[in-house]
C-alpha cells in the first residue's frame, strides 16, 4: 500500500504559528514580496515579508473591500495584489498577496486555520 505524501514540510498545532507557516508557504510559491492577514479595522493579525509594507497594506484593505476585490488583481501603494475576503464568525478577514498570483485553495488553508483557533 502506497501512502500519499504530506506536501505540508512544517506544521504546528499553535494556530498562530501554523498560520504562519501557511503564510510562508503562499508567499514562496507565489514568489511573493509578501502576503498578509488583515481585519477590517486594517490591524494586520499575520504576515510574511517586510512588517512595514504587510502593515501599510493592511491599512488599504478596508478600504478595498467596499467593493468587491476578491480574486482579482488590484494596484496598491504602487503593486499589484491579489485579495480575498472572507469572515469567520462575524469578523470579516482579508488574505493579501503582493503580486498577481491567485490565492485559490491556499486561501482556504488560512481561513481553515483562523476557524479552527
Amino acid at each position: 500500500m502506497t501512502h500519499m505524501a504530506d506536501r505540508r514540510l512544517r506544521r504546528s498545532e499553535d494556530a498562530s504559528l501554523a498560520l504562519r507557516y501557511q503564510l510562508d508557504a503562499i508567499r514562496s510559491a507565489a514568489g511573493s514580496e509578501a502576503v498578509l492577514v488583515a481585519d477590517d479595522t486594517g490591524l494586520c493579525l499575520a504576515s510574511s515579508g517586510e512588517r512595514g509594507l504587510c502593515e501599510e497594506l493592511a491599512a488599504w484593505l478596508p478600504l478595498l473591500g467596499v467593493i468587491d476585490v476578491t480574486g482579482h488583481a488590484v494596484e496598491a501603494l504602487g503593486r499589484p495584489i491579489a485579495v480575498r475576503r472572507f469572515q469567520i464568525d462575524k469578523t470579516r478577514l482579508f488574505v493579501c498577496v503582493v503580486g498577481r498570483e491567485p490565492l485559490g485553495a491556499s486561501a482556504d488553508g488560512v481561513a481553515r486555520i483562523l476557524d479552527a483557533a
